[in-house]
Parts: C-alpha cells; structure tokens; sequence
C-alpha cells in the first residue's frame, strides 16, 4: 500500500544494502503474500488489524535477534591506563568512571575509531561508516563531531588528528 514503490520490491533492495531489522505491517493477509515477504528479507510480517503491544513486542524481539554479538574480550576498549572505557556493547563511554552523553553519530565515531586500535582511520572511511555514505560533504560534518567529542569527554588529545588522511584514538 506504499504510494511510489511496491512494498516487497522495497524490503528486497533495503535488505541488499543493509542488515536493519525489518518488520512489515500490511493489511494483505494471504499466505503468500506472508512468504514472499520474508522471502525478500523481513524479519517479521505482522498483518492489520493486529495490537500495538504485539507489535511493539515483534519489533523488540527483532531488534534484539539483530544485535551483533561482541565476544566479551572485545566488548570494551580501555585508554589512557584505564581512564576512559568505551564499552561497545552498551555503546557507553565513561571517563574516570563517568558516563560521558555521546549522541548517536559521536559515539559510532569513536566506536569505529576503537574497532581500528592504533590505526589511523581515513575520513572516507569514517563517513562510510557512521553516515552509510560515500558522499564527501559530510567531511565538515565530521569535523564538528570530533570537536564535540573532544569538548565532552574533555579530553582534546583523545582523538589525534592524523593530517591528510583522518583521525586515530590516542593511546589504543
């Protein structure tokens, strides 16, 4: 029932892009319509009229299936002799055991950053990463978060400046 496009041709090119967590809610309540949606990559099909509570409980129970599993070892990322944590499971950073407030772009920064301990990570690839983009306007963009990042875990060496080719997480 979308306006442009057809509903399953949507989900098939969603799902060769991504691995978001897809729930389709349709009034076509045929058996196949059913299959051929999650044929084309929904992880679950809920059929009108049904109760927002179901609803709201299928999106969690997917949401939940779609997280990645960190191994334990890898789930957290300590700097400066155990002074900052970033704890890529809770998606938390804390800074002599203070949670620090990240929006969700600065923290994927910094979690990309930690996923290459040591590394400098180009801008490309940053963008890439956080914005699901090749697109190098969001170069600016970047800047801004870095700087941001740096005023709040009121740390300005935490992220070093790599020039000409991006940012590395100092002491990783």
């Amino acid at each position: 029932g979308l306006p442009d496009v057809d509903g399953i041709d949507l989900c098939r090119r969603i799902r060769g892009r991504s691995e978001v967590p897809i729930v389709i809610v349709t009034a076509r309540n045929q058996v196949a319509e059913r299959i051929k949606g999650l044929r084309a990559g929904a992880d679950d099909f809920v059929v009108k009229p049904y109760d927002v509570h179901e609803l709201l409980a299928r999106i969690e129970a997917v949401t939940r299936r779609s997280r990645p599993i960190v191994p334990e070892s890898d789930a957290q990322v300590l700097l400066h002799g155990g002074q900052l944590r970033i704890d890529l499971v809770l998606r938390q950073v804390l800074v002599d055991g203070a949670p620090i407030e990240l929006t969700r772009k600065e923290f994927d920064i910094v979690a990309v950053l930690a996923r290459y301990p040591g590394v400098a990570v180009p801008k490309e690839r940053l963008i890439r990463e956080v914005w699901n983009t090749d697109w190098r306007g969001f170069g600016h963009s970047l800047e801004v978060h870095v700087g941001a990042i740096r005023k709040k875990t009121g740390d300005r060496r935490l992220i070093e400046t790599v020039r000409g080719v991006g940012y590395r997480l100092a002491g990783s």
